[in-house]
């Protein structure tokens, strides 16, 4: 079970755990470490290696990034 926290852009960027995140349009986003995927509404799904554009949040942990990090497993 994953955290009930919110987390900022700023924090899965600078800690690098993976988090997701659906925008107000519809758009999930998926981010890990330097990398991610956008999915737009319409299933068309982008590779992201630029954090400039993820939305701001909220960002939700992932099962991965739970582990990341309250376990230490971030690949810093």
């Amino acid at each position: 079970m994953t955290s009930d926290r919110a987390y900022t852009r700023y924090d899965i960027v600078s800690l690098g755990f993976e988090a997701r995140c659906r925008a107000v349009d519809g758009t999930r986003y998926l981010w890990h470490a330097d990398n991610g995927l956008r999915t737009h509404p319409d299933g068309r799904a982008t590779m992201l290696t630029d954090a400039a554009a993820l939305p701001d949040g909220p960002w939700a942990l992932t099962e991965l990034g739970e582990r990341e990090l309250h376990e230490g497993e971030l690949w810093l």
